[in-house]
C-alpha cells in the first residue's frame, strides 16, 4: 500500500491491494477526519506520469528551438549573413556589445585570478 499527498491540490492518491484493504474502511476513515472520497474514483496514472507529461513537450519545445537556431547558425554562416551583418555594425559598437553582454563573464574571470583559481571561462 503507498499513500501520496498533495496538499495544493487537496488530493490524495491510495495504492493498495484489495484483496489485503477493504475500500469502505478507507472511506470512513478518511471522512471520520473530516474529509470527503468521491463516490466513483477515476484511475489515475501515478505522479511520474503526469512528470513525463510535462518534461515531453518541454523537451519537444527546446529539440524544435535547438534545431532553429543550429540551422540559422549553419546556413547564416554558409550564405555569409554573418559577414555582411558584421560589416554593417561599426567596431565600436560591437566592442561595446561585446563588454556589455561579456561582463558577467569577464567578472568571474576577474575574481577567479585574484583567488588564484581557475574556472572553465579562464
Amino acid at each position: 500500500m503507498s499513500v501520496s499527498v498533495l496538499l495544493a491540490a487537496e488530493k490524495a492518491t491510495i495504492q493498495f491491494d484489495p484483496t489485503l484493504v477493504d475500500l469502505s474502511m478507507i472511506r470512513q476513515a478518511v471522512a471520520r477526519a473530516g474529509y470527503s472520497v468521491p463516490e466513483e474514483v477515476p484511475n489515475q496514472a501515478p505522479a511520474s506520469r503526469t512528470l513525463q507529461d510535462f518534461t515531453q513537450p518541454v523537451l519537444t519545445v527546446f529539440g524544435i528551438v535547438f534545431g532553429v537556431v543550429l540551422f540559422v547558425v549553419v546556413f547564416g554562416e554558409w550564405l555569409g549573413w554573418f559577414a555582411k551583418i558584421t560589416e554593417l555594425v561599426p567596431w565600436p559598437v560591437g566592442l561595446a556589445l561585446v563588454l556589455l553582454f561579456g561582463y558577467p563573464v569577464f567578472k568571474n574571470v576577474v575574481q577567479a585570478t585574484l583567488r588564484r583559481q581557475i574556472i572553465s571561462h579562464t
